[in-house]
C-alpha cells in the first residue's frame, strides 16, 4: 500500500512538472514574439527549415560600450525575404526609441549568400551604415562587420 501511494505521488508530481515546463515554454515564446526576437528559426531552437534561415545565415548582433548589453540581441536574416525594421508591430525587427519611425528600412539577403542590402524607407528617422547616413530610398550593400545604427540608440554589426 505504501509503494502504490508513493507511485501515485510521483506520477502527480511528474505531471505537474511537465505542465509547469510547458507553461514556461509558452510564456518564453510569447515574450520573444513581443520583442520580435526569433524563437524558432532554421532548425535552431526547434524551428523548421522552411523559414530561410540556416546555420550560415547572416545576422545582426547588437553592439554596446556596456558589456552587459553587448551581444544580447541577435536577429537572423532569412534569404529572399524583405525584413522590415521599425517601431510598428508588423515589422519583423521591432525597435522603439528616438529616431525610429514606424517603418525605418528594409533589409534583404540576396539568394545564395551573395550579399545583404539595407534600403532606407525615407520617412524620417535615422539610419547610418559605417557612420554615413543612408539617403532617402537609397540601398546600401552591407559587408561582414559593417556597423549599422538604427535611430539614436541601436547599433548592430
Amino acid at each position: 500500500a505504501v509503494i502504490s501511494m508513493q507511485t501515485r505521488i510521483d506520477k502527480t508530481m511528474w505531471c505537474q512538472a511537465q505542465q509547469a515546463q510547458q507553461e514556461a515554454t509558452r510564456m518564453r515564446c510569447e515574450a520573444l514574439t513581443g520583442l520580435s526576437l526569433p524563437f524558432a528559426v532554421g532548425g535552431m531552437f526547434g524551428g523548421g527549415q522552411d523559414d530561410g534561415v540556416t546555420a550560415n545565415s547572416p545576422y545582426l548582433l547588437n553592439i554596446s560600450d556596456d558589456i552587459s548589453l553587448a551581444g544580447r540581441l541577435l536577429y537572423f536574416l532569412p534569404e529572399n525575404t524583405q525584413i522590415s525594421v521599425g517601431s510598428e508591430e508588423s515589422n519583423r525587427i521591432r525597435l522603439m526609441g528616438l529616431g525610429i519611425t514606424d517603418h525605418l528600412c528594409d533589409i534583404v539577403v540576396v539568394a545564395g549568400g551573395k550579399g545583404v542590402e539595407v534600403q532606407y524607407a525615407g520617412r524620417g528617422g535615422r539610419l547610418l551604415v559605417d557612420g554615413v547616413a543612408v539617403a532617402d530610398s537609397q540601398a546600401r550593400a552591407l559587408y561582414h562587420g559593417a556597423r549599422i545604427i538604427f535611430g539614436r540608440a541601436f547599433a548592430f554589426r
